[in-house]
């Protein structure tokens, strides 16, 4: 018999909270991703089929390979299903001050929804989180579902749904499943988040895979819409960060490329075109670490990855005010010149690489 990832009592505990929401703001941290896009379209859908006005805000642009998940194809008629903050504050502001339930998912502090945060701290309402990142500010949250040893957001998403619908099952005696746009968006997610089954997979990951594909996702389509339909910039890009923008120092088996905003100007830059890119010097055989760095106007973006055994959520707490998973965090920096990000990164990392060392 398969075993649910999320208790019988966690799901009674979010349910609970639904059932008693006649209105329901999802939220997604800055920048979002495919996880996070695919998490909060999946509880968009499962709210709206129990009746509950849902709406989903992101801060930050959506990219647009993603879209399709807030789009009829996928299932989605209301046109202001999907709120992006920083293009519609005031309206955002409106349905967190409507709402009778705040959800916050894929993000584990209020400090990732950047200025939305002083908006969701001020609603009198529950804040519930749905989350798979280590270190929680608990204090922001009502009640949480938080497990770290799951490929994402998504597939807890996927777990607390399957949990929840056996509850309603047993209730109503009419046997309730995941609905195809649910499935497509938790399918999405979760597959953005490995990086296409290449890292943070388990057992449970499989067992998610296994069951959608079952109920008829069509992987392929979802491949292609994600993987196969960029611009041609995009590709422009991604040569030139690979090509002459990265710099490989092999005694510290780490890589380095920038984004300055001059070159995304020169790139016409939109959001999503470096997707999966900080992942691309981990092919090279001697190469354990990797780093992007994005600026932006009042701070520098910063993506790390790393395979084998180094650590970068507690680099990148350490040194750039950020955090994650062991192999695949972020954060951002703001008091250092964008032209020194990649003496200083190499810097931090010999210095932190001594210290470990050191320790040991």
């Amino acid at each position: 018999m398969e075993l649910n990832l999320v208790s019988k009592s966690s799901a009674e505990k979010f349910l609970g909270y639904f059932q008693g929401a006649g209105r329901v703001v999802l939220v997604g941290h800055a920048n979002p991703d495919g996880d996070c896009l695919g998490c909060t379209s999946a509880m968009l859908h499962y709210l709206e089929d129990m009746g509950i006005a849902a709406n989903v805000i992101v801060p930050g642009k959506v990219p647009e390979f993603l879209r399709f998940l807030f789009s009829e194809r996928n299932g989605v008629h209301k046109e202001d299903a999907l709120v992006e903050f920083d293009k519609r504050p005031e309206y955002s502001a409106e349905l967190v001050q409507k709402a009778d339930l705040i959800i916050c998912m894929d993000f584990n502090a209020l400090h990732r929804v950047d200025d939305l945060a002083g908006i969701l701290q001020s609603a009198s309402v529950p804040r519930l989180l749905i989350d798979h990142h280590p270190h929680p500010q608990e204090q922001d949250f009502n009640l949480m579902l938080l497990e770290t040893e799951i490929s994402s957001a998504s597939e807890l998403t996927f777990w607390l749904i399957r949990s929840m619908n056996e509850l309603t099952t047993i209730a109503s005696g009419k046997k309730k499943e995941i609905s195809m746009p649910q499935a497509v968006s938790l399918y999405t997610g979760m597959m953005t988040d490995t990086n296409n089954f290449d890292n943070s997979v388990f057992p449970s990951t499989h067992r998610m895979a296994a069951y959608l594909l079952e109920l008829g996702v069509n992987s392929e389509a979802i491949q292609w819409a994600v993987f196969n339909s960029y611009r041609e910039n995009r590709i422009r890009l991604i040569g030139y960060l690979t090509g002459s923008n990265m710099k490989v120092d092999y005694r510290l088996k780490a890589a380095c490329m920038t984004l300055s905003r001059e070159q995304q100007e020169n790139f016409d830059f939109k959001d999503g075109d470096t997707e999966g890119v900080v992942n691309m010097p981990l092919a090279i055989k001697d190469v354990m670490i990797s780093a992007f760095f994005t600026e932006g106007k009042t701070m520098t973006r910063v993506s790390l990855r790393a395979k084998g055994n180094f650590v970068v959520n507690a680099f990148a707490a350490k040194y750039f005010n950020g955090g994650g998973h062991p192999r695949a965090a972020g954060g951002r920096i703001q008091d250092i010149p964008f032209k020194d990000i990649e003496t200083y990164f190499f810097k931090c990392l010999a210095e932190y690489i001594d210290h470990m060392e050191i320790d040991n």
